[in-house]
């Protein structure tokens, strides 16, 4: 009897896990579809790009960092949380920009709840066709692979039936939570293999943390702003020609990019 009660509480608690899996998915979906910002509305080309082969029409790049409290044994412990989104809308205009993109590598999606059902940590990638009629198709991603038979996470989709003319829509976040809040940064250009129409980049961070960043090469600068608890840092950057093909090129010397560094103490980098 005992063994039989313990395996239905071991039923309750997987399905009650998958339902709140699958409500966290639909929320984070919700977020990056359900309402987006003008830019992931746009369906036409500027006139100047027509002619190219693909064309970015919105990049957007979030990351935010904060505190929280949860429950750790017997008792609290203040963690710290991390969120990552990454979102691209991309309008393919030849063959070749769709035979680029007709497959996408990514991390394998996992969600991880706490005892309420909440997702405590997530990774989900959602991606999607739009069609020149408007008509919308999200990729199933139990259709993706394993790129390595040895490997656990990383996963190769195929995305079907991508025409001249599409659009392909796709995100992918993540919410991490650790006991230490960790130190890093990077350098990155603000130009693509394609022109990009409109890109934001925003960084919001806790007020213990500090963020320090360089606009190189007549790149944008960030502008900040208070949020909440913390401060909000945006760089917005438009109409960004694709990097020029010269050989030998070295791009962080000629290109318009930005250097970062996120930390817990006030000592620059």
């Amino acid at each position: 009897m005992k063994k039989v009660l313990a395996l239905l509480s071991s039923i309750v608690l997987c399905t009650s896990v998958l339902l709140a899996q699958s409500d966290a998915e639909k929320k984070i979906r919700e977020e990056m579809w359900g309402n987006p910002v003008p830019e992931f509305k746009t369906t036409e080309v500027p006139e100047k790009w027509k002619n190219e082969s693909a064309v970015l029409l919105a990049v957007q790049r979030e990351y935010s960092a904060d505190y929280n409290t949860r429950l750790r044994g017997l008792g609290t412990a203040k963690v710290y949380v991390q969120k990552f989104t990454l979102h691209f809308r991309i309008k393919m205009l030849d063959k070749a920009a769709v035979e680029h993109f007709s497959e996408l590598s990514f991390d394998n999606k996992t969600i991880k709840t706490n005892l309420f059902g909440k997702a405590s940590e997530y990774r989900v990638i959602g991606v999607k066709i739009v069609k020149p009629n408007g008509t919308e198709k999200e990729i199933n991603l139990k259709n993706a692979v394993k790129t390595d038979a040895g490997s656990s996470n990383d996963l190769k989709l195929a995305v079907p039936n991508l025409e001249p003319g599409d659009i392909l829509d796709y995100f992918v976040a993540v919410r991490d939570e650790g006991l230490e809040p960790p130190e890093f940064g990077d350098e990155e250009t603000l130009e693509n293999r394609y022109p990009v129409v409109s890109q934001t980049l925003s960084y919001t961070v806790h007020r213990n943390l500090h963020f320090y960043a360089a606009s190189l090469n007549k790149a944008p600068t960030f502008k900040q702003s208070t949020e909440g608890d913390g401060t909000r840092y945006v760089l917005r950057d438009l109409m960004r020609d694709k990097s020029p093909d010269i050989r030998w090129n070295y791009v962080y010397r000629t290109a318009p990019h930005f250097r970062y560094f996120i930390r817990k103490g006030d000592e620059k980098p």
